[in-house]
């Protein structure tokens, strides 16, 4: 229907008004289309009709002008108080009022391609972003499809960032565009084992986690403890300076499947020493842990009565943890459950359990920070005893003098 056709339509079939005979308290307008400034349409409306009412007749009219999109003006200022009457704006017999309409949004078809050949379209405003079209893509869960962190959008051959207007995509002004959706793999994964969503991890188990975590995103890769019997991995901070936690997955646990110390793989499900299974030596430390705390939670404090640091079951991935088989990506499927726990210093440990008073250290921190300053740093347990010992000796000596 045409500007002019409209023109017409309040006469001969709109409203059903004539303008011969209409009452007192009615008022004729006139209505001019701001696209078509040639073309001005009559309009009967009472005296009593809002700015809401008005706009309802010239959608009755012409269906294309929906309410949503009119904004109608009259000498120079907008009637945009829609439960106002028009006559409150000044609008009298013989009005001219000026129909301004709003642009409708311009969709456009973006047709995804999953990375396994899966195809799917999305109608989206152009004016929107990737970063948009990312958060869209993730809602279709039953689909299939990638958390946003997870994704990666291309464009031919062209990797898209966030911020990229979908609009300018497509240079041809096509109104539908192709991106192939990959699947960004990562090198690590790294998360606690909840089983109970409902309980929430201590602070100091997410501070950990955390700053695990944060090393690993540095490119700072596990360092396997060749001490030991089972699989033992030092965690770094991001500055790589640091040890933050150990990990000790439980298929590398002594005899189990994949130990990396070479020891035969348990025939029964005994482990090493008698008495324990192949397996469970992560829910033992995790289970001391939480029995070394005081009943009103293991968030109450750092540490428990027995010196037993923070420790959680966690689900982790890297291409550095021993996998005889191999691994191609990172996945849930392929990550390994264990036990992951605060790295102490002997220095720590020492002073933990050996702390005479609160405020004065015991002869026996004071050897064992001897001890710790005499050494150099990520030095392995033996060096260490063996300069608590040259302490002890010295202490002594200077005892019996």
């Amino acid at each position: 229907m045409s500007v002019a056709d409209v023109a017409l339509t309040p006469i001969q079939r709109g409203l059903g008004f004539s303008f011969a005979h209409y009452s007192v308290k009615s008022i004729l307008v006139f209505l001019r289309v701001v696209s078509d400034s040639t073309t001005t349409m009559p309009m009967l409306i009472l005296d009593s009709d809002s700015v809401a009412d008005l706009k309802l007749k010239i959608q009755t009219v012409c269906n294309e002008f929906r309410v949503t999109r009119q904004r109608l003006v009259f000498c120079g200022r907008e009637l945009a108080r829609n439960a106002s009457r028009a006559r409150d704006y000044g609008v009298t017999d013989n009005s001219v009022l000026h129909l301004v309409l709003k642009k409708l949004c311009d969709p456009l078809l973006v047709t995804v391609v999953t990375a396994c050949g899966k195809v799917f379209d999305f109608h989206v405003d152009r004016r929107r972003d990737v970063g948009y079209l990312k958060k869209r893509i993730s809602k279709e869960g039953s689909k299939g499809f990638l958390d946003v962190d997870e994704q990666e959008i291309f464009f031919r051959g062209e990797r898209l960032d966030d911020n990229r207007v979908l609009g300018g995509i497509c240079g041809d002004g096509n109104s539908v565009i192709h991106l192939l959706l990959k699947k960004t793999v990562k090198d690590f994964l790294l998360e606690p084992l909840i089983l109970n969503p409902a309980v929430k991890l201590p602070q100091v188990i997410e501070d950990m986690i955390d700053r695990t975590v944060d090393g690993l995103k540095k490119g700072n890769l596990p360092v396997r403890s060749a001490e030991g019997t089972g699989g033992t991995y030092l965690m770094q901070d991001s500055s790589g300076l640091k040890y933050v936690s150990v990990f000790k997955p439980m298929d590398e646990e002594p005899m189990a499947v994949n130990n990396p110390q070479q020891l035969p793989l348990s025939s029964d499900g005994q482990g090493l020493k008698r008495g324990t299974r192949v397996g469970e030596g992560a829910i033992r430390e995790v289970a001391a842990y939480l029995l070394d705390h005081p009943k009103n939670g293991p968030g109450s404090q750092v540490m428990g009565f027995a010196g037993v640091p923070p420790t959680a079951m966690v689900r982790s991935f890297h291409k550095v943890y021993n996998n005889p088989k191999g691994v191609d990506s990172c996945s849930t499927k392929d990550a390994k459950v264990g036990s992951l726990q605060i790295n102490l210093t002997p220095y720590q440990i020492g002073s933990m359990m050996c702390r005479e008073t609160v405020n004065k250290d015991s002869v026996i921190e004071e050897i064992v920070r001897e001890a710790h300053n005499s050494v150099l740093p990520a030095s392995n347990e033996a060096t260490f005893l063996e300069a608590v010992s040259m302490a002890m000796e010295r202490r002594l000596d200077e005892l019996t003098k």
